[in-house]
């Protein structure tokens, strides 16, 4: 795929302008109105997740999904509220959501594996942001904030060199059905990206990331990040559809510009916690 000028810097400046509004929320925002966007974030991507489904001829339940975001940013406030239920309460939720019309015995299933699919896939990658963003101590959450941000770093610097990389010299495909414009060349950048980017986090901010923890989190954002890509572009691919939605031009919806956040995030909150990042 040759790079193509116009839409290089359509891309290069929707790219700026949502990382200087990322750049804004972590920073400056209050803990507790960075957590209110977060589930707004959710709401789109749960409307987006409805116009997917509508390809596949399945009813999206938005409240389920809504709820899960909701539910699992709110447990960090309220501790009665373990987010070990979860998975149960969402999975009972959306049970009981397709018993109510206009549901039908055919229907019902369908309905409900397309729900917790984007449950899973939105609710937990939006919290598991929202539980990195709250590592920070007391009186001092910039720990909380420098590690979203970090996230998102490291996932965008494989992003861009997959894309700049796969766009000049891609030639081998790896996923010819899902991501026709998927390269080998540009997964290696991708890979070559993450471990550059963890580097610089490395040497700043920080310093106590050995080379070993470097090294897991290298494959964590690859393999997380290209799946959680992969995952998204065939269920538009199945819906027919080429973007989730046109809020961020040249990139598409929510879903389009974070996928490879969503499966990224949860996992990385759980290094974070284990490795002592």
């Amino acid at each position: 795929m040759a790079l193509q000028i116009g839409k290089l810097a359509k891309r290069s400046a929707t790219t700026l302008c949502g990382a200087l509004l990322i750049l804004g929320m972590v920073l400056y925002l209050p803990k507790p109105v960075f957590h209110v966007a977060l589930a707004g974030f959710g709401v789109v991507g749960a409307m987006e997740f409805k116009a997917i489904a509508q390809g596949f001829d399945v009813k999206l339940l938005i409240v389920p999904v809504v709820i899960t975001v909701i539910y699992g940013i709110a447990s960090l406030y309220v501790p009665q509220l373990n987010i070990h239920w979860l998975p149960f309460l969402v999975v009972a939720l959306t049970c009981l959501c397709t018993l109510a019309p206009p549901h039908t015995v055919t229907s019902a299933l369908p309905s409900l594996g397309i729900t917790l699919a984007a449950s899973a896939y939105l609710g937990f990658s939006l919290i598991g942001l929202s539980y990195i963003f709250a590592l920070g101590t007391e009186g001092n959450d910039h720990r909380g904030r420098l590690l979203v941000l970090f996230c998102f770093f490291v996932v965008w610097m494989g992003d861009s060199a997959a894309y700049f990389f796969g766009s000049i010299f891609g030639k081998h495909k790896i996923a010819k059905v899902i991501s026709p414009n998927k390269s080998l060349e540009g997964a290696i950048a991708n890979l070559a990206g993450n471990a550059v980017a963890l580097w610089l986090g490395q040497i700043t901010f920080f310093p106590n990331l050995t080379g070993i923890t470097i090294g897991a989190l290298t494959l964590v954002f690859f393999v997380f990040g290209l799946f959680g890509d992969l995952v998204e572009s065939s269920w538009k691919r199945g819906s027919d559809i080429k973007d989730s939605g046109q809020i961020f031009p040249g990139h598409g919806g929510v879903l389009d510009r974070v996928d490879s956040i969503f499966l990224t995030a949860p996992v990385f909150y759980i290094t974070v916690v284990h490795a002592g990042i």
